[in-house]
């Protein structure tokens, strides 16, 4: 008997999944934007015959969210290892410039660095295709 008054619970509208009263929304979100979006934004949900707030909730809920400049976890690794390897560079420059004559470790160290980047440039290549 408890679920065939469920079923004959009225809706808030044709859309919502929820009966009336059992999700009361009391949170307010404060959205910020310039006058010309605010007349679009009032327009639109105007036109489609909602408040303001069941346009906003509907077109978040019912969008695809694209993410912007999420890079894949690979791509963000070669970029860490190509900055270490850029950093190291510099440092490397600097003595250069300075006159400092480089020790046959640092000298192992440019050649390491610089087969590294060449790996990391590859990698970069192959992810690309």
């Amino acid at each position: 008997m408890e679920d065939q008054n469920q079923l004959n619970t009225p809706f808030v509208n044709q859309g919502d999944l929820l009966p009336v009263g059992a999700n009361k929304r009391t949170r307010i979100l404060r959205v910020v934007c310039n006058e010309r979006e605010k007349e679009l934004l009032f327009a639109k949900a105007r036109a489609a015959g909602l408040s303001l707030s069941a346009f906003l909730r509907a077109a978040a809920m019912d969008c695809k969210v694209v993410m912007k400049n999420q890079l894949p976890p690979e791509v963000l690794l070669l970029t860490a290892r190509v900055a270490g390897c850029a950093s190291s560079l510099n440092q490397l420059a600097k003595f250069n410039n300075q006159h400092i004559q480089f020790t046959p470790d640092e000298i192992i160290s440019l050649f390491t660095m610089i087969e590294e980047l060449r790996q990391v440039s590859n990698e970069i290549k192959n992810y690309l295709r």
